[in-house]
């Protein structure tokens, strides 16, 4: 019991058990996305195009519900109908609206659930500093409970001079 006080006491030990508890309690609230979308035009091909992802269940403090945040480049051109959410405990749900930007590759899927599901809570980029230590969280190629470590590359990475889209640069895979 002594020896495992000491461990306790450790900084890398204790970085790491924060490291489990941001990912215990994130990893509920992230969700597979997964969506059926018509056969690109000009593309030779006839059959539709499956595309998966991943998102994270969210609330907000405007609107009502639950909604999803994943990529628009997973759900674009898709039907409300064609498009699954799917929970870590095994539950699906279709989006009651979608609502994308292709510039930011982003989208947020609205869903309705009578039972209350895991949320998780989005951070202020405004505190992203170069070096910060950094978890991806995520289901990608439908490998579920995937985390990644990084850190802050770039806290206002801006790809094109005259673009208003300024990203957080993370090397998390």
């Amino acid at each position: 019991a002594q020896q495992r006080a000491a461990v306790n006491n450790d900084p890398l030990v204790q970085l790491s058990d924060r490291f489990e508890a941001v990912a215990s309690k994130v990893l509920p609230a992230v969700v597979s996305v997964e969506a059926v979308k018509p056969p690109k035009a000009n593309s030779g091909k006839s059959k539709p195009v499956e595309e998966s992802g991943s998102g994270v269940i969210v609330k907000s403090d405007v609107k009502a519900g639950y909604f999803v945040v994943t990529n628009n480049h997973v759900v674009s051109q898709a039907k409300n109908e064609q498009i699954t959410v799917q929970l870590q405990d095994g539950r699906v749900f279709r989006p009651t609206a979608v609502f994308t930007d292709p510039e930011s590759d982003l989208a947020i899927l609205a869903i309705d659930s009578t039972q209350a599901l895991p949320t998780a809570t989005l951070g202020n980029s405004d505190n992203a500093k170069v070096g910060r230590w950094v978890l991806a969280v995520g289901s990608p190629l439908g490998l579920n409970n995937s985390v990644s470590l990084g850190v802050v590359s770039s806290p206002a990475r801006q790809l094109e001079p005259e673009s208003p889209m300024i990203y957080v640069q993370t090397d998390a895979s």
